[in-house]
């Protein structure tokens, strides 16, 4: 990945309007016939892990705002009506509602090529903008360009839906950087955002795919991957490029179905990039960042409707995220349970507490007030509705703890859930120390948590989960 090419690996708004007037006026035409072009086609200039190579393409297909090409022989007249269908009818006009109609994109040219490779389809920003500084305007084909893997070299048995899903991925790119670059003249988002809008893309869409489902899985295997890690500079994304893009398309998606889709178009559309441009369109929905990324780390628990879940992707978004060591059981409980823990910014991280004799489980983490926001999840298996979030709050001494009664009478089972939502670098270290108190040592069984305090981002109620 590199700046010039970008790989594949619900309110109305003015946009959503002019999407919906265009899809209107063009309901009259139909899919070109593709003996109607079968003569036409162009010189095109696209790359591969071997470089740059010039193809003649074929015009085989067209719609409104879009144009389908590909070489001779390489894909079938249908496939070829089928996708500018999908693109006309169903891609374009999600998009364009979620992240922006930019004045540049009237209309788009989808080039099926065999790629080879992983890639299953890039956007080349300099086709757009080929004389920036640093574009390579010999390469540049001078339009809205989409190139993507013919059909029949695509890695599911859906082949159309998997061209269908990098459109819709791919588009996404060209939007941003039209609106941000080209129109606005800001720095391009930052990699791990981009990505993140783009998956979410995909999900926007209705394509969920065999790798959608692995990229989600290797996201919840890995909680302390950091957020914001995947860009086109880290030598690691490669190795964990499922991990990597699976984080980054959770959170957008978490945040979309939370605060509305509207939420991905104003993040593309605010001058900020990365976390920063997070957080102002957060802020305007009176919400912190550090907040909603504690609880992002719940609702990937959990997985329910409302502020601890995906919404309308709930039902795709189902994996459990690992716990960082073995339970902790009741007996260590019993005698006191230490351990050191060490987190970097922006990930989470998950500990799984068994319960033994019934009493008030003391959870303490010292020295973390600044950085780290906490929340125990108390469960009682076989009642799933049944569990309630209940966060740390700042004690006198810079740390953070909670006192929850009766634990190991109702609720049997808790998981520590703990996110480092900073901008600090380097990690952190701190202590966790857990023990269960009996009624003749303790005091009231069920103390009252002080209120929330927004202005911390540190929560401090008891959330019963719906």
């Amino acid at each position: 990945m590199n700046s010039a090419r970008r790989p594949f690996c619900a309110s109305l708004s003015r946009s959503v309007l002019t999407a919906v007037l265009l899809s209107m006026l063009a309901v009259a035409q139909l899919s070109m016939p593709a003996g109607a072009h079968a003569q036409s086609g162009r010189w095109l200039w696209y790359a591969t892990g071997s470089g740059w190579h010039h193809a003649y393409v074929l015009h085989l297909a067209a719609g409104p705002h879009v144009t389908v090409y590909a070489r001779r022989g390489t894909v079938t007249p249908h496939d070829a009506r089928v996708i500018a269908d999908a693109f006309s009818w169903r891609i374009y006009p999600t998009d364009t509602a979620t992240f922006g109609l930019p004045p540049g994109l009237r209309s788009v040219s989808i080039v099926l090529l065999p790629l080879g490779g992983m890639t299953l389809g890039y956007f080349n920003e300099d086709d757009i903008a080929p004389n920036r500084p640093g574009a390579d305007a010999r390469h540049s084909n001078r339009g809205n360009f989409l190139y993507i893997r013919t059909p029949n070299t695509m890695p599911d048995p859906t082949r159309l839906a998997d061209v269908g899903e990098v459109a819709a991925h791919e588009l996404q790119h060209l939007i941003d950087f039209r609106i941000r670059v080209v129109d606005h003249h800001w720095a391009p988002e930052d990699d791990w955002l981009n990505e993140g809008l783009s998956v979410y893309a995909q999900f926007a869409n209705h394509y969920f795919t065999e790798r959608d489902a692995l990229k989600i899985e290797a996201a919840a295997a890995t909680p302390g991957w950091q957020l914001t890690n995947l860009s086109s500079s880290n030598s690691s994304v490669l190795a964990n490029a499922r991990a990597a893009y699976g984080h980054a398309g959770l959170f957008v998606s978490y945040l979309a179905e939370r605060f509305g889709a509207s939420i991905a178009r104003d993040i593309v559309d605010n001058r900020n990039t990365g976390m920063e441009a997070v957080s102002q369109v957060l802020a305007r929905r009176h919400a912190s960042l550090a907040s909603v990324f504690s609880d992002w780390g719940i609702a990937s628990l959990l997985n329910r409707s409302g502020r601890y879940g995906y919404g309308s992707l709930r039902s795709v978004m189902s994996a459990t995220p690992r716990y960082a060591a073995a339970p902790i059981t009741g007996n260590q409980l019993e005698f006191g349970y230490r351990r050191r823990l060490i987190m970097a910014s922006w990930t989470h991280q998950y500990l799984d507490v068994d319960s033994g004799l019934p009493g008030t489980l003391v959870v303490h983490l010292r020295g973390t007030a600044s950085r780290i926001t906490a929340a125990v999840v108390l469960q009682r298996p076989g009642y799933a509705s049944a569990s309630t979030v209940h966060w740390l709050h700042p004690d006198l001494n810079g740390g953070l703890v909670v006192h929850l009664g009766d634990f190991g009478a109702f609720y049997t089972r808790g998981v520590i859930v703990l996110a480092d939502a900073s901008n600090s670098t380097g990690q952190t270290s701190f202590r966790l120390d857990m023990h269960v108190a009996h009624a003749s040592t303790t005091g009231p069984s069920h103390p009252t948590p002080p209120a929330r305090n927004g202005n911390s981002g540190h929560a401090r109620e008891v959330t019963h989960t719906k």
